[in-house]
């Protein structure tokens, strides 16, 4: 039986976070914020560990991050090794996509992208430009991995992109989550104003905080029985929370359906609360 490797448990932009990992010495120390995207947290495990705080590398979502929906880099720039994810780029609601943070420091600097958020996300289309003196031991490992990325799914992917207007694409899409975002928001506000979160700058989501301390899976139970989900905090953090928090993404909802989402919220989050009291 061949032995599975990064290539055969992850494709596109999630493939290339699992090569950086690889490529970084075992046991390096990544840094990653407070909440960050679960799955990067999943690619770096075998390989490194990752904390909250200063370490030999660090790991942020440009632009849009996954899963606050704003700009938490901004002109920040961590010493040491940086994975930058610009996955959410080119969805800031504004238009206002920022250049690539790789040119800043293209020595350290291991730039993962995707049209996974933007476009075909079945087709796991995504890249990595590691630091120059990095490329040819990445390749190698590529190699080893799946020798390549299906070649049918990258010629179909172009063809596309030689059919449609792509940047005309891109506005609709961010005036409709914008829209979607901005009703969201206003109806927790409306039925858990007790709640925190940052109106998002773009992307799909929101990062939701509360007060309160208690098990966020049955949160998501309680979500559950009230007929709508949510994303319980602790896929999404290094370490564990003393209060819940929670994802809630506004990417496939109706836009007429996300008022009422927001209340059936409201009515898990008081549930929740009387269980675990």
């Amino acid at each position: 039986m061949r032995r599975r490797g990064s290539g055969d448990r992850h494709r596109g932009a999630q493939q290339a976070l699992a090569l950086v990992a690889a490529e970084l010495p075992r046991g390096t120390r990544i840094a990653v914020g407070p909440s960050t995207y679960p799955a990067a947290l999943s690619a770096f495990a075998d390989h490194a560990i990752v904390e909250h705080g200063s370490a030999d590398a660090t790991y942020v979502i440009a632009g849009v991050s996954n899963p606050h929906g704003v700009d938490l880099l901004g002109d920040a720039f961590p010493d040491g090794e940086l994975i930058v994810d610009e996955a959410y780029a080119e969805l800031r609601f504004d238009g206002r996509v920022p250049p690539p943070v790789a040119p800043r420091a293209p020595h350290r600097v291991w730039h993962v992208g995707t049209m996974s958020k933007t476009l075909c996300p079945g087709l796991r289309i995504g890249w990595l430009v590691p630091p120059p003196h990095r490329r040819a031991s990445v390749l190698e490992r590529k190699l080893a991995a799946d020798l390549q990325t299906a070649s049918l799914t990258q010629v179909a992917f172009a063809r596309l992109l030689d059919v449609i207007d792509y940047d005309r694409m891109l506005v609709g899409a961010r005036h409709r989550y914008a829209a979607r975002a901005d009703r969201l928001c206003s109806a927790l506000r409306r039925y858990a104003p007790e709640v925190r979160y940052r109106d998002p700058e773009g992307g799909f989501s929101i990062w939701v905080e509360t007060d309160d301390a208690g098990d966020d899976i049955d949160l998501l139970a309680a979500a559950i029985d009230s007929g709508v989900s949510l994303d319980p905090g602790r896929l999404f953090t290094p370490a564990a929370r003393e209060t819940a928090a929670f994802r809630l993404s506004f990417s496939h909802a109706p836009a007429g359906a996300l008022e009422e989402g927001a209340r059936r919220i409201a009515t898990a989050l008081r549930r929740w609360r009387t269980s675990e009291t």
